[in-house]
């Protein structure tokens, strides 16, 4: 029995021994590693913080005019969501339900749009317009055009 569990010590030992020596310490990432995931980061974005939302899809393709502001197409801009600020994004604003539609190229080169998540968006510029988000007593939260000329604010609700 001594001899036994000697051996089972020393089989252990060595086993333990044999894993020390060829595992990888978390301080140490592997370059090849590395390499991928800047690869990977590059072909799908590395943020998920910006790539958050539903899909967007036009439920009423037939219907005449559009809700979104200004054009019908996308512009060049920047958002805040979450603090972290996100420039030259493409963007349009749907003022009847308060949303940011997102337009963003696959890693393919083919487009998607999805609608970002209201409650993480802080503010954004688009058009050369400044928008943040206000809550009032009277109204649901809600994005503002932000109009200013020194130390005069005014905020423009669109509709």
């Amino acid at each position: 029995m001594k001899i036994i569990s000697r051996n089972l010590f020393l089989f252990c030992l060595t086993l333990f021994n044999f894993q020390n020596n060829y595992t990888q310490s978390a301080g140490n990432a592997d370059p090849d590693f590395l390499k991928w995931k800047s690869y990977f980061n590059q072909l799908y974005g590395a943020d998920y913080n910006l790539m958050n939302g539903l899909r967007y899809i036009n439920i009423y393709p037939s219907a005449e005019g559009h809700p979104f502001l200004d054009e019908d197409r996308f512009y060049q801009g920047n958002v805040v969501i979450n603090k972290q600020l996100y420039r030259d994004v493409e963007i349009k604003y749907d003022i009847c339900n308060q949303e940011i539609i997102l337009q963003y190229q696959y890693f393919s080169g083919g487009t998607d749009k999805i609608i970002l998540v209201k409650e993480f968006i802080d503010e954004f510029v688009m058009n050369g317009r400044l928008f943040r988000k206000y809550t009032f007593p009277e109204n649901v939260p809600g994005f503002y055009q932000v109009i200013s000329k020194g130390n005069i604010y005014c905020l423009n609700y669109w509709k």
